[in-house]
């Protein structure tokens, strides 16, 4: 009898694993948190000898049981400059944005949370992000935030159209459907309001083959779209050596500040220089509250070189001088790596 209870216990794990994969057929109404859902393997009732990691397979199946987050340790700020190709004040405050993404492999389902901080900007902006080289053939997008009509909506299955099998969501079309023009920045009145909360939901159709995508650092591809009342859907600015997508518009590329090169491949959105238009600031705060950013903003029209006396450092040595911790230029404050009366946020 001995010998057949690992065999039992192993029976009890694929029983779950099953019962995890056809969880939509016990889904309660519309609210998928009322699912129970088995989070590890530890939350199961067997002996504490039990090793139940001897039987995984040769495809590792049961590693994946449970859900993956990027970024792993907490979430990142997304800050933007809203002039592009114009490096415009360098504030970094035009757009500030929390996120973070987990995958839950069995229920065939990722979410992306969005916390709007700041719109220090005079022009009503887009956001959203690209997937690049993901098939998300059979997979819907759901939760979106309210869709303006500012210009064509989504409709195939919530993915923007117009780009092929790359697959790009709008989180907002409007931003200040969010947040009002200038809420939470020290510009044109200062207006103060709770930072906002959207959430994306991708999710597998019946029947659909792809599994729900894992989001990376690699893969994630955000962008702003500019002034979309004056300059339409194609002026979108990236990351660093992100590629912009189907939809942009190439004219832009090398005017004004802008110093791309005509491949746009590993050197576009960028000055001669080599700065951006656009930060990605990681941090390993795991719950971000109204008084608990992961990074502190320059104040309107202050140049992101008065608030941080090392950023320059920081962008000019591709990331190497003042990057790692405990030294990076956006954590250390004091007056040596700090000018925190250009900082909208002081209280780290």
């Amino acid at each position: 009898m001995k010998t057949l209870k690992p065999f039992l216990y192993l029976l009890v794990v694929f029983a779950i694993v099953l019962s995890a994969c056809n969880k939509d057929v016990h889904k309660i109404g519309e609210d998928e948190n009322l699912d129970i859902k088995v989070r590890n393997m530890e939350d199961l009732i067997v002996p504490a000898d039990f090793d139940w990691k001897m039987y995984m397979n040769s495809s590792n199946t049961l590693k994946t049981f449970g859900d993956v987050f990027f970024p792993a340790s907490g979430y990142s700020t997304l800050g933007f400059e809203d002039l592009w190709p114009s490096k415009g004040d360098y504030d970094f405050n035009d757009l500030v944005v929390e996120y973070r993404f987990v995958t839950d492999i069995n229920a065939d389902s990722t979410v992306g949370i969005f916390i709007f901080r700041a719109v220090g900007a005079g022009t009503r902006n887009g956001f959203g992000f690209e997937l690049t080289g993901l098939d998300t053939t059979g997979l819907v997008v759901t939760g979106r935030s309210v869709m303006g009509g500012s210009y064509v909506s989504a409709t195939n299955g919530g993915w923007e159209d117009g780009h092929g099998n790359t697959p790009v969501v709008i989180v907002a079309d409007d931003v200040t459907e969010i947040l009002p023009l200038w809420s939470n920045t020290s510009g044109y009145g200062g207006i103060t309001r709770p930072a906002e909360i959207v959430t994306i939901k991708i999710k597998r159709r019946p029947g659909g083959l792809n599994p729900c995508p894992v989001v990376t650092e690699s893969n994630f591809n955000p962008f702003m779209i500019i002034d979309f009342n004056n300059s339409g859907r194609g002026r979108e600015v990236h990351k660093r050596n992100k590629p912009p997508t189907a939809l942009a518009d190439l004219s832009y590329f090398g005017t004004q500040d802008d110093y791309s090169s005509s491949s746009f491949g590993l050197s576009s959105y960028r000055t001669i220089k080599n700065f951006p238009w656009v930060l990605d600031i990681p941090s390993n705060v795991t719950n971000p509250t109204a008084s608990n950013s992961v990074f502190f903003y320059p104040t309107e029209k202050s140049d992101i070189n008065w608030a941080y006396l090392h950023f320059a450092d920081w962008v000019q040595s591709g990331g190497v001088n003042y990057g790692t911790a405990p030294t990076q230029w956006w954590v250390v404050n004091n007056s040596s790596y700090r000018n925190n009366m250009n900082i909208y946020n002081q209280t780290p």
